[in-house]
């Protein structure tokens, strides 16, 4: 090949631990869910074609994350503000 003959590369190094594709990851957007079993089964079933005509990788309904036991949409408790009265 050309880049043996430039001299651009002299070895090939293996990996020893090959990458390996993690479809959790796909499913998570800064920690939260994307999709959860709390959601609608026809939209989960949308995402996961979607997901595979994008990505050609065909990913099992079992791998949805389980649904949330926290209420991910509970406000912030604000502490009170202190008024001072001026006398």
């Amino acid at each position: 090949s050309f880049l043996t003959r430039m001299r651009l590369k002299d070895k090939v190094v293996k990996t020893i631990n090959p990458l390996q594709v993690k479809y959790e990851d796909h499913f998570f957007c800064d920690g939260f869910p994307v999709i959860s079993e709390a959601d609608d089964e026809e939209v989960i079933l949308n995402l996961l074609e979607d997901f595979k005509k994008e990505t050609d990788i065909n990913v099992p309904r079992s791998m949805v994350p389980p649904a949330p036991n926290v209420d991910l949409y509970k406000p912030k408790k604000r502490k009170r503000s202190v008024k001072s009265s001026e006398e």
